[in-house]
C-alpha cells in the first residue's frame, strides 16, 4: 500500500468522476485506516472528500455517514476539532435517522473525543460512555475498547488516576484479546502517563517503551510522536535533561511531518518545561511562545493555558536568579508575549 498509494487515491478519485461511486465509496472506505495510522492526512483528506461526493451522488445515506466521519477524523488529526465536530454529528444525525445502530458506536467515541479538545469534558463523558454500553450492547469488543481507553484518559485530566489506570487496563485487555494493535498502543501509553502522574517515573518509561515499540511496528506515526513527547516528560520528571530534549525535539519533528498542529503545541511546551528546569530562560520563553500560537490556532485550551503557565514560570525563575543589581522584573521591559502580541495560524 506504500508503494501504490499515490495510485490508490489516484484510482478513487477517477472511480468518483467517472461513473463508479460505488467503487470510489468501498475504496475509501479500505484506505481509511491505512492512511489514518500512517498520517498520510493531505491523501486521506483527498479520499474522504471523494468518499462522500460519490455517497451523495449515489443516495448512499450510510456511505455519506462513513465519509463524514472519515473527514471528522481528518479535521481533528489537524487541530480543527470545531470542524471536526460538525461532521461528527452531522454523521451520528444520518446513523439514528437510518436506525444504524452499530454504526452510532464509533461517530460517540469521535464525538467524545471531539468534546474533550474543546474542554467540554461533561459531554465527553456523556458521548463516551453511551459509546460503551451500545458497543456492548451489541457485543462490538473494539469499540468497546476505545470507549474504555477515551474514559481513561478523561479520568485521567481530572485527577481521578486509579479509575484512569482501571480503564486502561480493560483498555489494554481488550486490544490484546482481539488482535487491534493500535488500541494496544494506546492503552500502553495512557498506562505510562498514569503512573508518571503517579510519581512512579520508571513504571512509567517502562509502559511508554512498550508503547514506542507497538506503534514504530505498525507504522502508527501519530502514536509515535505522542509517545516520544510522553516519554520526554518522563526523562524530565527523572532529571534526565538531555534525554528529555531529545525525545521532545523528536516528536516535534514528526509532528511537523505528520501536520499535527496541537501535538507540535505539546512538544514545544514540554521543550519549555526542560528548558526552564535547566536555567535556560531565552529557549524556555521561545518555546512556550510557539506553543501558544499553535495551541489558540488549533484550539487546545490545555496546551495554550500550559504555555501561559510554562510563561509564568520562566518569568518567575529568572526573576529568583538575576544578577545581584539588576532591576526586579516589574521594572524591566516585559519580554513575555501577551494575547495581542500573537498571530493565529491556520
Amino acid at each position: 500500500m506504500e508503494a501504490e498509494r499515490a495510485n490508490l487515491v489516484a484510482v478513487t478519485a477517477h472511480a468518483a468522476g467517472h461513473g463508479w461511486p460505488a467503487h470510489a465509496g468501498q475504496l475509501a472506505g479500505t484506505l481509511w485506516r491505512y492512511l489514518d495510522t500512517g498520517a498520510h492526512y493531505a491523501d486521506a483528506r483527498t479520499v474522504g472528500e471523494y468518499a462522500l461526493r460519490a455517497a451523495r451522488d449515489l443516495g448512499d445515506h450510510l456511505a455519506e455517514a462513513s465519509a463524514l466521519n472519515n473527514l471528522g477524523n481528518f479535521h481533528g488529526r489537524q487541530g480543527d476539532h470545531r470542524q471536526a465536530l460538525d461532521h461528527y454529528l452531522r454523521a451520528l444525525a444520518i446513523r439514528r435517522e437510518q436506525g444504524d445502530r452499530s454504526g452510532q458506536t464509533a461517530v460517540l467515541n469521535n464525538l467524545g473525543h471531539a468534546y474533550t479538545c474543546l474542554g467540554r469534558d461533561d459531554d465527553a463523558h456523556e458521548q463516551h460512555r453511551a459509546a460503551v454500553a451500545l458497543a456492548r450492547e451489541l457485543g462490538d469488543r473494539h469499540i468497546e475498547g476505545n470507549g474504555l481507553m477515551n474514559l481513561g484518559q478523561l479520568y485521567r485530566r481530572s485527577g481521578r488516576y486509579q479509575e484512569a489506570r482501571q480503564h486502561f487496563e480493560a483498555s489494554l485487555a481488550i486490544a490484546q484479546e482481539i488482535g487491534n494493535r493500535v488500541g494496544e498502543a494506546n492503552a500502553t501509553g495512557g498506562l505510562g502517563v498514569v503512573y508518571l502522574r503517579l510519581g512512579r517515573v520508571d513504571e512509567a518509561l517502562d509502559q511508554l517503551r512498550r508503547s514506542l515499540t507497538v506503534a514504530r511496528e505498525i507504522d502508527y506515526r501519530g502514536g509515535e510522536a505522542e509517545t516520544l513527547d510522553n516519554l520526554g516528560q518522563a526523562y524530565h520528571r527523572a532529571g534526565r535533561y538531555h534525554m528529555a530534549l531529545d525525545h521532545h525535539r523528536h516528536a516535534l519533528t514528526l509532528a511537523r511531518k505528520i501536520g499535527d498542529r496541537c501535538l507540535q503545541a505539546r512538544a514545544f511546551n514540554g521543550l519549555g518545561e526542560v528548558y526552564r528546569s535547566m536555567g535556560r530562560y531565552d529557549q524556555a520563553t521561545a518555546s512556550h511562545r510557539s506553543a501558544l500560537v499553535l495551541a489558540t490556532g488549533c484550539d487546545d485550551r490545555d496546551e495554550g493555558a500550559r504555555a501561559r503557565t510554562g510563561l509564568a514560570d520562566v518569568r518567575r525563575a529568572a526573576g529568583r536568579t538575576r544578577p545581584s543589581g539588576t532591576p526586579p522584573a516589574a521594572s524591566r521591559p516585559a519580554t513575555v508575549a501577551g494575547p495581542l502580541d500573537l498571530q493565529r495560524r491556520r
